[in-house]
């Protein structure tokens, strides 16, 4: 079963306008389940903008997108948000927390569209902040998180929902060399537990390692296999 499958994918912002900009041009792409692939390039190649029509964050202009064998291009938002919520877990490069809520609060926020109860909530969240230790900071705030803690509860807070598919952007960014290590290395463990990674990243910690399974190169909205 493929996890991601894309047919010639297009997206151009401000298809009319004087400032038209094709993002990605004729992208074809097929993964695997339980794999790391790694998508590298420069800034401005196009990487963000495919992992958010991946993500189901945005539609292509033209294309299909099928994402754990279902067609997504023509589905309803409706349908795309709650396909996402339960399938799709994402990493942002900037963490995306909300500063001034606690580390537990914000693994519980992310639960509560889907309604589960609130000891299932805590549990669930408590279960991540152990694995990725920082249960101990449960009740501290997130803005006065260190870089790799805000790392390791993003990442935690990604994996609520329990999903096949990761997408992860720039996930050494704001570490040092010791804490990307880490990240690996839990990286390592989730594609043994049976999910599929798709990283964006210009780091060669990661891609010279043995992590992917495969490495892409985006340029000019256009990608290619080394």
């Amino acid at each position: 079963m493929s996890v991601v499958s894309l047919e010639s994918v297009e997206k151009v912002f401000n298809p009319d306008g004087e400032n038209r900009y094709q993002a990605l041009a004729d992208v074809s792409l097929e993964i695997g389940k339980s794999s790391i692939e790694v998508i590298a390039g420069p800034s401005g190649s196009g990487k963000t903008t495919l992992l958010s029509i991946i993500g189901l964050m945005s539609r292509p202009t033209a294309g299909r997108v099928k994402i754990l064998d279902k067609e997504t291009t023509l589905m309803s938002e409706r349908f795309r948000t709650l396909f996402r919520r339960s399938n799709i877990g994402v990493l942002f490069q900037e963490f995306n927390l909300i500063p001034d809520l606690t580390v537990l609060e914000n693994m519980n926020i992310v639960q509560y569209p889907t309604g589960p109860s609130l000891s299932h909530m805590q549990n669930r969240s408590c279960e991540l902040l152990e694995r990725f230790r920082m249960l101990g900071k449960a009740r501290s705030l997130a803005a006065t998180l260190s870089g790799g803690e805000k790392q390791r509860l993003a990442l935690a807070r990604a994996l609520i929902a329990d999903p096949d598919l990761m997408l992860i952007d720039e996930p050494t960014a704001h570490l040092d060399s010791r804490l990307s290590e880490e990240v690996i290395a839990i990286f390592r463990e989730l594609k043994a537990e049976g999910k599929t990674l798709l990283i964006c990243s210009h780091d060669p910690l990661i891609i010279s390692s043995d992590l992917p399974d495969r490495v892409l190169t985006m340029k000019d909205g256009r990608l290619s296999c080394d």
